[in-house]
């Protein structure tokens, strides 16, 4: 059986070492690079099955790269892992995070638990977490979503709400922060899109309320801003953002990244439900 192919991809000498070793010990066969700007086409030429991505390169962002990377029809299937130096809180580094469906690890990582997360995203590569049909406005067939859009301006919000409805999502709506907490409240919805810049409540405080109120603090979150400088995202997620998304967005790219996001969150769930009842059959 040929060796799982794991292209490497950070600008600091000593991180690619290491994990090169280590990778190699396991068996996968290893590329390295240390510049952004070549990730795209060593991806196309080497085909990788997994790709291990620094979030912060001196070239390029990783964000940046993998929606490039998914943007490219010969490189969408590959799955993505970032590493990175951004999660301030201790829950976070031990569970990891998940931004499109991509798993993130804070650096220093272990060694260990890489491996495992590796194991499963190369398992799982070119499967659907949850299946969504290819017919007119591609629409979602077994089970319906619902996404809370907050958003002042009203033109952005109607062209969101009726994007997402094309798309098969249940849309609920609110011009401002105070507005969309309370929404948020009532429905618990799977998803919310939050505007940045707003009056009364700024995104980030509706966000800080959304992490404080048990009834909402485990909704998947994406920063909507024509913010989209390397600090704000690392703001964004320091607040307990789950991903970021800068106008003007592609509403097709969007649905799909919904999609995607509860995918992963949904086998994390699984397996760690699974590890559970392992657990205590012991």
């Amino acid at each position: 059986m040929d060796k799982k192919k794991i292209l490497i991809v950070d600008d600091e000498m000593d991180t690619r070492l290491v994990l090169e070793k280590g990778l190699c010990a396991e068996g996968y066969s290893v590329i390295t690079t240390s510049m952004g700007s070549d990730v795209i086409d060593l991806a196309r030429l080497k085909r990788p099955d997994l790709i291990i991505l620094d979030l912060k390169m001196p070239d390029m962002y990783g964000g940046d790269i993998a929606r490039m990377l998914k943007d490219d029809p010969e490189t969408k299937t590959i799955p993505v892992m970032f590493l990175t130096g951004m999660f301030p809180k201790e829950e976070e580094r031990k569970s990891g995070r998940i931004v499109a469906g991509h798993v993130l690890f804070e650096k220093p990582y272990d060694m260990e638990e890489l491996l495992t997360a590796i194991e499963e995203l190369l398992s799982v590569s070119g499967c659907k977490s949850i299946n969504h049909k290819n017919s007119q406005g591609d629409r979602l067939m077994d089970t319906k979503i619902s996404v809370l859009v907050i958003e002042d301006e009203k033109d952005v919000r109607k062209v969101l709400e009726c994007s997402l409805k094309s798309d098969g999502f249940d849309v609920y709506s609110a011009a401002d922060g105070p507005a969309g907490l309370k929404i948020a409240r009532e429905k618990k919805p799977d998803v919310i899109l939050l505007d940045w810049v707003m009056p009364k409540m700024n995104g980030l405080e509706v966000l800080s309320e959304l992490r404080r109120d048990e009834r909402t603090k485990d909704i998947i979150v994406f920063m909507l801003t024509a913010k989209n400088m390397i600090d704000d995202m690392s703001t964004a997620f320091a607040n307990g953002a789950d991903d970021y998304i800068p106008k003007p967005f592609d509403g097709a790219e969007l649905g799909q990244r919904i999609i995607s996001m509860l995918g992963a969150v949904k086998k994390i769930k699984r397996d760690r439900a699974c590890e559970n009842a392992k657990a205590l059959s012991l």
